[in-house]
C-alpha cells in the first residue's frame, strides 16, 4: 500500500560491521520491560495475528540515524584508521559494512506487519522536532562470555557489529565506540517507540530492543587481544563532533546473510515548527 512516505530500495551491505549487538551484556538489554497492552494499534489488513510461527516469514529491522556531511567523512576516517592500525581485515573486520550510524531500535516482524509499523513510526516522528546530537570521546564494551540464553536464541536481530562473527561458542566480541553526549532527546523518542512492542509481541515476534543509551561504533567484532591493545589508546584519544538529526532510517533484511536495504525514511519536524512535539498518539 502507498503510505505517502519517502521510500528507498537501494541495497546496502549486510549488517556485519561493528555496531550495536543487542545481545552484548546488560548495556544492550536495558529495556525489556516494555509497554503493556494499551497501544491502540490496529494491524494492517494483511497481518496474520496468529503469529509468524504459523507461516508468516519474519524479517529483521533496524532503526538508525546516519551522521552526514563532514562529520560522516571524519567517522569513516576513524574507522579506517582503526582497521589499519590493528590489522583487522577480511572476515570479522573491525570496519563496519554499513555507513557510520547510531542504532536506536531493532526488532523482528512478519511481512504483513510492515505497513502498520511504518505508519506508526512515522506518526511518532511527526511529533518530534529535529535536534542536534554531539559525539564526545571513546568508550568500549569488552569481550565477555556468552550467556546460555544468548548462545541459544538471541532475542533480536543483530543490529550491526556482525553477530554471526561476534558470537562464538564462548565469547561475545568487543566494541569500541563514540559516546553520545546527551541521550535525553533519544530517550523521549524511544519511549514512544516502545508503544509498538505490544503489537510486535502479540503477533508472535520477540520483544523490540530499544537502545536508550545509543552510541556510534568505531570498531566491533574485536577479539580480546585486539580490544586489550586498542582500548588504552582510545581511552586517551579525544573526539568531538555535532550534527543535526532530522530523519530516522529504517533498514531491513530477510536473512542474517542478506544485504540490508532502506525501506523508509522518517522525517522529524523542523526545529521551529509549531506542531506538537509530544503527547498522546492518535489511533492508526
Amino acid at each position: 500500500m502507498d503510505t505517502g512516505l519517502a521510500r528507498r530500495s537501494a541495497g546496502l551491505p549486510p549488517l556485519t560491521g561493528p555496531g550495536e549487538d543487542l545481545s552484548q551484556g546488560s548495556r544492550q538489554r536495558e529495556e525489556r520491560g516494555f509497554a503493556s497492552g494499551s497501544t491502540n494499534i490496529r494491524p494492517s489488513p494483511g497481518c496474520v495475528r496468529t503469529g509468524p510461527e504459523r507461516g508468516d516469514r519474519r524479517s529483521e529491522y533496524l532503526l538508525v540515524i546516519y551522521p552526514s556531511g563532514e562529520l560522516r567523512d571524519r567517522l569513516l576516517e576513524e574507522q579506517q584508521q582503526f582497521s589499519t592500525a590493528y590489522a583487522v581485515t577480511g572476515r570479522g573486520s573491525a570496519r563496519p559494512a554499513l555507513a557510520p550510524h547510531i542504532a536506536l531500535a531493532a526488532f523482528q516482524a512478519a511481512e504483513g506487519m510492515e505497513d502498520t509499523l511504518i505508519r506508526w513510526i512515522q506518526r511518532i516522528c511527526h511529533r518530534y522536532r529535529r535536534f542536534e546530537l554531539s559525539l564526545n570521546n571513546y568508550n568500549g564494551i569488552p569481550p565477555q562470555p556468552v550467556k546460555p540464553a544468548d548462545r541459544a536464541s538471541p532475542a533480536g536481530p543483530s543490529a550491526g557489529c556482525g553477530q554471526r562473527d561476534a558470537i562464538s561458542a564462548r565469547r561475545i566480541a568487543g566494541t569500541i565506540y563514540l559516546r553520545v553526549q546527551d541521550p535525553e532527546p533519544f530517550r523521549r523518542l524511544m519511549q514512544q517507540l516502545k508503544a509498538i512492542d505490544h503489537y510486535v509481541r502479540s503477533s508472535g515476534c520477540p520483544p523490540i530492543h530499544v537502545i536508550e543509551r545509543p552510541y556510534l561504533c568505531i570498531a566491533g567484532g574485536l577479539t580480546e587481544q585486539v580490544y586489550d591493545r586498542a582500548m588504552p589508546e582510545y581511552s586517551r584519544k579525544t573526539f568531538h563532533g555535532t550534527f543535526p538529526v532530522d530523519e530516522l532510517v529504517l533498514l531491513k533484511r530477510n536473512h542474517p546473510f542478506d544485504p540490508c536495504r532502506t525501506v523508509n525514511i522518517f522525517r522529524l519536524l523542523p526545529e521551529h515548527c509549531a506542531g506538537p512535539a509530544s503527547g498522546t498518539l492518535p489511533h492508526l
